[in-house]
Order: C-alpha cells, then sequence, then structure tokens
C-alpha cells in the first residue's frame, strides 16, 4: 500500500544531524552488535569459572537498553508526528486521540516485532540473575531469539524513511480504535517473549545433561507465559464481540489459532510440571512439550507474517520480504531443539508412572494427551494450505472442521474436570472419594434438568452442559476445601471453575444462539425474541466513525436505545459496521447493522434472505437456489479477501446463474458489490456463515416514483448465558494469577555460580498437583 507522510524529508543528514530514520536504525545495529557480544561471552563462559559471565551479562543490558530505547524512540516519534518515517504515516495521523498512539505503535508487523524485542529485553534483565548454574547456556539460548528478532527488523525496519512526503499520515485503522485493542496486542506478544524462557532453560538442562532441577526454574515463567497469552486471547475475543459485528468472539483464523497453539501446549506443560514435581516422571514429555510450546510461537509467527497464508486469513500480514528469514528463524530452533533432545533421549530417566489405576494421578496424564491432541488438531486445520499447496491446489479447511473436531475434546474435557477433583492419589480409597462425587453429580444433574425443560434440548448437547455442571461444582467443592486447608494451592481449582464455565459458555452462547434479520423504515417498529425495535433515524457524531443508527427498545414496559455504529470509512474505503449490545445476566440482545438507506433522495428497499447451500427460496419474483461457495481468494494487488455464493435464478421461467460477492479488505472493511437482475432488481451477498455453509442475501429494488425512504436492515440475536463465557474468564485467569504468584514464590533463591539448585520434595496430596 502506498505510504503517506509529511513534512520532514527523508535525507541522511539535516543540518548537520542524524534524522529520525538513522538515529532509529543506529539503535537497532548497536543492540545488534552488543547482543551478538553478548551470545558470545555466553558461549565461551559454557563450564568455565564466574567470571567469564560478568562481560556476557555487560553486554546484554546494553543491548536490551538499546533494544528498549528502539522501542521507546518509535512512540516519540508517533508522538511528535514524525510522518516522515513511513510506518509512523502509515498508522497514525494528527487527528488520532494520545491513547490510540499505543495501538499504532504495534498495528504493524515491523512495530510488532519491536514490540516482542522489548518485552523479550526486559524479561531477560529480569531473569538475569536467577538463572544460577544455567545462566551461561540459558542466556545464550534466550539470546538466539533476540538476535532473529533484530536481524528481522534491520531487514524491514520501523525507522524507514517514507517514499512520499504528504501533509499528515494515512491513520489508524477504525477497528482498532479501542481500549480492548491498546491491550491485547502487548499482552499476547508478553506471553510470546515468555515463553523463550522455558525453551531457554530446558536446552541449557540438555547440554548440562541435568534433567530436572530446569523445573523449579522455568515453572513460574511457563505460568506467566499461559497467563498473559490466556488474558491476550480472552480481551481479543471481547473486542471481537463488541466492536466486528459478527455476533461471535472466537472465528478460528489462522492468526486466532497462533496463539491458541502455544496456549494448549503451556497448559500441557504445565501440568506435565506438576507430574515431574510430583512423581519426577515425564521428563522427557516435559522437555518435548517446553520446545514444541515455543516452536509453535516461531511456527505461528511464520505462518501469519511470511504471506502463505494471505488467501486464507483476514488478519496475516502480507510478505515484507523477510520470509527467509522466517524459515531461518523457525529452523534453527527445530534443528537445535529435537536435535538436542533426541541426542539426549537415552540419559533422560524418571520414576516410572505405575501401572493404571483409576486416580488422580492417571487423570492428570490423560489431560495432558487431551491438551496434546487438541493442539495437534489446531495445527494440522491451521497448516493444511501448506499441506495441501504440496499435492495441488492450496485450500483451507472449513470452520466446521474445527467445531466437529474440538466438541469431542469439549466433551471429554469437562468430564476429566467433573472426575479429577473426586478421585484418590496414590493408594487413597476410590470408595471415599466417589462418594464425595455425589453431592456435586446431584446439583449437576438438577441444573441439567431444569436447563432442559426450560427449552435447551437440541440433539445430544444436554448431556455436555451436565458434564459441564458437573465439571463446575466438583471444581467448586475442591476449591472451597483447598482454600479451607492450603489457600495458597487454590489456583489451579479456581482456573478449573473457570474453564467449567466457559464450556458451559460455549455451548449455550452458541449452538442456542437464535437470530431474526428484519427491514426497517424509519418510525417501524418489529419484534424479536420479546423485544420491540423502533427505527428512529440517524444521528451523527463528532466524527463520522461516531455516526450511529438509534433505535428505540421496548421489553416488559421498560424503554431504551440502542446505537449501532454505520458509516463510510475513508481508510477503509468501505461502510463499516459496529454492534450495540443490550446485556443482560441471562441473555444479551445483540444488534449489528447490515446495510442502511439514507434519507432526502430517492433510495432503495431491500429484502434479505438466509439460504443453506442446496437450498431454493422464493423472494419478490425470484426464485433463488444457493449453489455453493466459489472460494476464498486475494485480489491481485493483495488487499482484498473476496468470497462469492453461485446462484441459480429464476425470473419469469428464464434461468441465469449469477455470483454475488463479498469483499473484506485487509483493514476490515466490507463491501458488496451487487449483481444486476432483471427488472432493475440489485442482489448483493451481505453475509456468510461458513461452518453452517449458508449466506445472507439482500435484494434491492427501487421504490415506486417520487416516494423516499430511510430504511435499514439489521440482524438482531439472542446470545443465552454468554456472560458465562466472560465470567469463566475472569476466574481463569484469576486462578492463573494464584498460581503464577505460588510458583513464584516456591521458585529457588538465587543460586551462586557453583552451588547446586535444591529440589524440595513436593507433598503428597492433592495440593502437590494443584496448578
Amino acid at each position: 500500500m502506498p505510504l503517506q507522510v509529511s513534512g520532514r524529508g527523508s535525507a541522511i543528514l539535516q543540518g548537520g544531524k542524524m534524522n529520525a530514520s538513522t538515529t532509529g536504525g543506529l539503535l537497532l545495529n548497536v543492540s545488534l552488535v552488543f547482543c551478538l557480544f553478548s551470545v558470545i561471552s555466553y558461549l565461551y563462559a559454557w563450564g568455565r569459572t564466574k567470571g567469564t559471565l560478568i562481560w556476557g551479562r555487560r553486554f546484554y543490558r546494553v543491548s536490551a537498553l538499546f533494544s528498549i530505547g528502539a522501542l521507546v524512540y518509535l512512540f516519540y516519534l508517533f508522538v511528535t508526528k514524525h510522518y516522515e518515517i513511513g510506518y509512523v504515516a502509515d498508522y497514525s495521523s494528527s487527528d488520532l486521540p494520545f491513547h490510540y498512539l499505543f495501538s499504532s505503535l504495534w498495528a504493524g508487523q515491523q512495530g510488532s516485532f519491536l514490540l516482542w524485542l522489548g518485552l523479550s529485553a526486559i524479561l531477560g534483565l529480569f531473569m538475569l540473575k536467577r538463572l544460577g548454574e544455567y545462566e551461561e547456556r540459558g542466556m545464550f539460548f534466550y539470546l538466539l531469539v533476540q538476535l532473529f528478532l533484530l536481524f528481522i527488523l534491520i531487514k524491514r525496519s520501523p525507522f524507514a524513511p517514507a517514499m512520499e512526503v504528504l501533509a499528515d499520515g494515512r491513520g489508524l485503522n477504525p477497528l482498532l480504535q479501542d481500549f480492548w485493542m491498546v491491550i491485547h496486542p502487548p499482552v499476547i506478544f508478553l506471553g510470546f517473549a515468555a515463553l523463550a524462557i522455558p525453551f531457554a532453560l530446558a536446552m541449557a538442562a540438555l547440554t548440562r545433561r541435568e534433567y530436572r532441577g530446569w523445573v523449579n526454574i522455568s515453572f513460574p515463567w511457563v505460568n506467566f507465559a499461559w497467563l498473559a497469552i490466556g488474558a491476550g486471547i480472552i480481551v481479543g475475543g471481547f473486542w471481537a464481540y463488541k466492536v466486528l459485528g459478527w455476533g461471535g468472539y472466537w472465528g478460528w483464523d489462522p492468526v486466532e489459532n497462533a496463539s491458541l497453539m502455544p496456549f494448549l501446549a503451556a497448559t500441557a506443560l504445565i501440568h506435565g510440571f506438576l507430574i515431574q514435581k510430583h512423581k519426577n516422571a515425564l521428563p522427557k514429555t516435559n522437555f518435548l512439550l517446553a520446545l514444541i510450546t515455543f516452536l509453535l510461537v516461531v511456527y505461528g509467527t511464520f505462518l501469519t507474517r511470511s504471506g502463505v497464508l494471505a488467501d486464507f486469513s483476514v488478519h496475516s500480514f502480507t510478505d515484507l520480504g523477510i520470509n527467509g528469514l522466517l524459515v531461518l528463524f523457525l529452523l534453527t530452533f527445530v534443528l537445535f531443539g529435537f536435535g538436542m533432545l533426541l541426542y539426549r533421549m537415552r540419559e533422560i530417566r524418571g520414576e516410572p508412572y505405575g501401572k493404571f489405576l483409576v486416580n488422580a494421578d492417571w487423570s492428570v496424564l490423560v489431560f495432558i494427551l487431551v491438551m496434546a491432541f487438541s493442539t495437534a488438531l489446531v495445527l494440522l486445520g491451521t497448516s493444511s494450505p501448506l499441506i495441501t499447496r504440496l499435492f495441488g491446489k492450496a485450500a483451507a479447511v472449513d470452520v466446521s472442521y474445527y467445531v466437529k473436531t474440538h466438541l469431542p475434546v469439549g466433551v471429554f474435557l469437562a468430564l476429566l474436570l467433573a472426575i479429577t477433583p473426586n478421585l484418590p492419589y496414590g493408594t487413597d480409597s476410590l470408595y471415599e472419594k466417589l462418594r464425595k462425587a455425589l453431592w456435586p453429580a446431584l446439583l449437576a444433574l438438577g441444573f441439567a434438568a431444569f436447563t432442559f425443560f426450560v427449552g435447551f434440548k437440541q440433539s445430544l448437547y444436554p448431556l455436555f452442559y451436565f458434564l459441564c455442571f458437573f465439571a463446575l461444582f466438583s471444581s467448586v467443592f475442591a476449591f472451597s476445601r483447598h482454600l479451607a486447608e492450603r489457600p495458597g494451592n487454590s489456583g489451579g481449582y479456581l482456573a478449573h471453575i473457570g474453564v467449567a464455565m466457559l464450556l458451559a459458555g460455549f455451548i449455550f452462547s452458541g449452538v442456542y444462539s437464535q437470530s431474526e434479520r428484519m427491514n426497517l423504515r424509519i418510525g417501524e417498529a418489529k419484534s424479536a425474541f420479546g423485544y420491540t425495535l423502533t427505527y428512529k433515524g440517524t444521528e451523527a457524531g463528532a466524527k463520522p466513525s461516531e455516526n450511529a443508527l438509534v433505535f428505540s427498545v421496548a421489553h416488559k414496559g421498560k424503554t431504551t436505545e440502542a446505537r449501532p455504529r454505520f458509516y463510510w470509512s475513508e481508510y477503509n474505503q468501505g461502510y463499516m459496521r459496529n454492534p450495540a449490545i443490550q446485556k443482560g445476566l441471562l441473555y444479551d440482545i445483540y444488534i449489528s447493522p447490515i446495510d442502511h438507506s439514507g434519507t432526502g433522495e430517492k433510495t432503495k428497499t431491500a429484502d434479505t434472505l438466509i439460504l443453506t447451500a442446496g437450498e431454493e427460496r422464493k423472494v419478490l419474483e425470484y426464485q433463488i437456489t444457493f449453489l455453493g461457495f466459489e472460494g476464498v481468494h486475494m485480489n491481485p494487488e493483495g488487499n482484498e479477501f473476496q468470497v462469492g455464493a453461485k446462484l441459480s435464478v429464476v425470473h419469469e421461467g428464464k434461468k441465469q446463474e449469477v455470483t454475488p460477492k463479498l469483499i473484506q479488505t485487509v483493514t476490515g472493511a466490507l463491501n458488496s458489490p451487487p449483481v444486476e437482475l432483471p427488472d432493475k432488481t440489485k442482489l448483493s451477498l451481505v453475509g456468510v456463515q461458513a461452518d453452517s455453509r449458508q449466506v445472507m442475501l439482500a435484494l434491492e429494488t427501487l421504490p415506486a416514483a417520487g416516494k423516499t425512504a430511510d430504511a435499514v436492515s439489521i440482524e438482531v440475536s439472542k446470545k443465552p448465558l454468554i456472560i458465562l463465557v466472560w465470567l469463566g474468564s475472569i476466574l481463569l485467569l484469576a486462578g492463573g494469577v494464584l498460581s503464577t504468584w505460588r510458583r513464584a514464590k516456591e521458585q529457588p533463591r538465587t543460586l551462586r555460580i557453583g552451588e547446586q539448585p535444591v529440589t524440595k520434595e513436593a507433598p503428597k496430596s492433592r495440593a502437590a498437583v494443584s496448578k
């Protein structure tokens, strides 16, 4: 895309002083030089005396200072409106509020890499003196990550001068001008940066041939990374629900999956660490999980930033010419990691897990396998364009793939959460433990029966939400017991309560969600789900992005107003739609605008319909059959994603095939160019539900001569018990905070070089394996 910049020129020197581009580039290059010195110093220090570490530390501190300085300096350039820098011009403008300049900082590919580098540098300073015997090797491998990030940033610098000088910057995508988008990226990248620490410590342990002590040092970092990525995923989901207007919070897009995969793998690793601390078992598994968890971060980075998924992901970045570096980044860590693990595999020994028993130890092991299986399923689906390309034309899996494969995973996960707190450890009495499961089971049965009789009856889902309720009450009982006995060990059970709520929330708000489309002229009222909506007209905001459609919403004698936003975005060159949400304890009413015909001119009236593949419907004077999707692809310019719906249209005995398209720009704007039917009726594709193979069509006809209209098309949805998703998310994160705090307290004190880490024997109780 063209870069629009302003005023200070791009000469290397201005008036004998370095310009912004040169200063920023210098910060990165100095950081790279000192990072290389630190890597060499730490490599030289392997197996040598403490004195040889001093220079590695000094060089690293200088490198980290310049890396952090580069991030701060780029933000300074945004604040001071240095539009001669291409990146600043591309993602900001003079009218952008100050707090959204943070979003601008990491809105593009170069800025997000710099954010990753800066956060990695900060974490490195915290871990520098906490590694003891692992410092020289751990820091060596940790710094390799920073080296690659620096090479990428120097190759495609965020400080590069603009190609063209204009009066103002291009601005920030309106979709990113939201509080949650200020938070989401840095939290995700903080988790990505933290996952490099257990990877580096695993590599250090393998090279030192010491296969146990690294777990104690790594544990709080894994917990912290899991917490950060989980928080980022949840914040991103809430933003999607609040801003994008499609009614959901997770779309299985490759960029979303790029954070989900390491999160799932880290969940498995946390439970693997619990087993190793409790039983000294699974050391090989934990090495493998520590490597894979970070490698999934690198692989996800390659997928979403190399351009290989440009035809299949709305959110992925286009190729910036760094594919070679990304491939080298990935291959280096794959070869280093798996090569060293295979080389040491025969030496790594732990205690045998023991024969299979119906107890909590084996339940935790099964949970690890379930998380690994889920990660593999997401990895397979996300990688499908690369895999299918090997055998012909690249193709992405349908969203239904993830739904169908993860439904049994969710059921099995709910079952594990339900029974594990009620299973014995070791030789504890199975009968006594199962007796304690009676009350959670009875409560779950009662809640499930009530839920069934009030209308939630579809298919086999009642079994799923019974298991969710069982898991919820089992975790609540276990949490209350541990809170009374050992409150510091209760974080894991609080997180499990959150997971049970999340699973129930996914079912109720997803499977049992209901939607109705309606067309309203000004002053007209229609009802949906017991709510009467009256369209009152438009309301102009202080700026275009604040323009709203105004509805009065009446329900049980109470009237409120809803203001979904519908406006033209110059940035995206398309119409933007933000929903209005009427929040409630039992359900949300979600009002999403689809189309709007303004006043003061002859306008169009519209009829909408939803068709499933193969379905035939009559609307107006047209018999329309949805034949199937044309497919998703990117246009030659690389800035638009298109999906077409093949339709057979019969009018007055004449049949024709048309393919209206829905176009989404890389910035998120939606356009629906119409195709013309007989009698000057225009047909547009305005919505797609890929998982259910449905399309929403709009037919527009001119009104009678001389008449004008102000009309809107909206979708009204009812989202039952979606509050469980948000409440479960809060409890999950709260449990993660408690667990991270506990593991940080348990971490061994700072070790002196030459001193062996001391591993405390964990108490053999359920508390020992509580997160």
